[in-house]
């Protein structure tokens, strides 16, 4: 058994999963509120982002869920995690349609709301994630300023962040240098204070289911696109954290997931007939 207290230099977020993991209702980290009152579940980014920051659209061309490579059945299949990366930049219009295919259909229709509690009830729900986002972190796309950005997938706008070349600060704070070589790792963030006033001390855990499920929604959409893709907590969260100016609890950096052009070897090019 370790004789250290692991607990001297954790994150906010640890703290409340260990105070809260066992207790009831009572013991709740902050009251909940009347859902009426609590708004989106992605609301909090607008707290720490505000949408008075420049932004840009990122639309993609044509519809992107009738123009995707692979059928369902071959999307499954062959899914995988891949840590290496072609030395070729990721396109606009490639980054618009992945981004697209993060979320569902419904999310285009102005007229849809998001439901402010989708782990409360047991009515059918179109998998919208919402209470975890995607923070493009760009490092080799065309057309595309390298730097951070918050995507809004109902504007299908990229909000800048940080508009900078990120590539010093990646370098010094990822522990797993392969994933340098990927045009874009997108960054995932959750707000532990948001889940846990929406669900009390159950909060924490949602969090996490939600920011599962869309990593592997991107698993999906790196197959469906056939690009290479990988998940990796090999950052720095506290760093990277500083960085955006988020403080771990209003905002907290979850995990990232990098995505970029395959590497074809030669034998497979020789099948192929190339």
């Amino acid at each position: 058994m370790p004789t250290q207290n692991l607990f001297l230099e954790t994150s906010p977020a640890l703290y409340l999963y260990e105070w809260t993991k066992n207790f009831p209702a009572g013991s709740q980290a902050e009251p909940r509120i009347n859902p009426t009152e609590l708004g989106a579940p992605s609301a909090w980014v607008d707290q720490l982002f505000p949408p008075s920051l420049p932004h840009e659209p990122l639309t993609p061309e044509g519809d992107p869920f009738t123009t995707s490579l692979r059928s369902s059945l071959d999307t499954l299949s062959f899914r995988r995690s891949v840590r290496n990366y072609a030395d070729t930049p990721l396109t606009r219009a490639e980054l618009a349609q992945f981004l697209a295919l993060c979320y569902p259909s419904q999310v285009a229709d102005p007229g849809y709301q998001p439901d402010p509690l989708p782990h409360q009830g047991l009515k059918p729900t179109p998998g919208h994630i919402t209470g975890c986002r995607l923070f493009p972190l760009v490092l080799n796309v065309e057309g595309l300023a390298s730097g951070v950005y918050y995507y809004d997938e109902r504007q299908r706008h990229l909000r800048h962040i940080r508009v900078e070349d990120p590539m010093p600060f990646v370098q010094e704070h990822f522990f797993q240098a392969e994933f340098l070589a990927a045009p874009v790792m997108l960054l995932t963030l959750g707000s532990v204070s948001d889940y846990l006033l929406r669900y009390g001390d159950r909060g924490y855990r949602y969090m996490l289911f939600d920011v599962g499920l869309l990593l592997q929604r991107m698993y999906l959409v790196t197959s469906c696109l056939d690009l290479s893709g990988c998940t990796t907590g090999s950052l720095v969260q506290g760093a990277f954290e500083q960085w955006l100016g988020v403080d771990g609890f209003q905002g907290s950096v979850l995990k990232a997931f990098a995505i970029g052009h395959k590497i074809v070897d030669e034998d497979e090019e020789m099948k192929n007939g190339s």
